[in-house]
């Protein structure tokens, strides 16, 4: 099947029926159909808004909109819903969970819409460091879609 969000591995981290919901409410945002967005995102999604990919796309809705406050409001939410970052982190010889990944990204976006809505730049750039320091040995090759995420992101700031 074809998708039209961006952090597809994700979608194995949320239930089936959640996956059409979800995929309606990302190409109302990117059809620029914000209202109808939002409405899917508040009503359909309410029960499921703490589940990290659910919340990545949720503020990029409102990223679109320079709503950057509302953006930090609705990663928070989910970063508090979250098991503390480290204490959910794998050992070095397994995989780390995908989970865990969109928490790092949510981290990132959260200090990033930090330096718009409040324009503290120190957590931005720690984030990004962190985030720099956890990609470095992981070869190129074998970046998961949220990794090469992270490292855009990274490399636009």
């Amino acid at each position: 099947m074809s998708y039209v969000g961006s952090l597809t591995s994700l979608y194995t981290t949320i239930p089936d029926s959640v996956v059409g919901v979800l995929e309606r409410a990302i190409l109302q945002t990117r059809l620029g159909l914000y209202a109808h967005a939002e409405r899917t995102f508040e009503e359909e999604l309410r029960d499921h808004r703490t589940l990290p990919v659910i919340a990545i796309h949720h503020a990029e809705l409102y990223l679109q909109q320079f709503r950057f406050r509302k953006s930090y409001e609705t990663l928070k939410l989910a970063s508090d819903a979250f098991p503390v970052r480290e204490a959910a982190k794998s050992q070095d010889d397994k995989p780390v969970n995908l989970n865990v990944q969109a928490y790092d990204l949510i981290e990132l976006f959260k200090a990033l819409c930090n330096i718009k809505c409040r324009a503290l730049w120190e957590p931005a750039y720690d984030e990004i460091k962190k985030t720099l320091e956890r990609l470095g040995p992981i070869a190129v090759e074998t970046y998961s879609d949220i990794q090469v995420f992270l490292f855009f992101v990274c490399s636009l700031s």
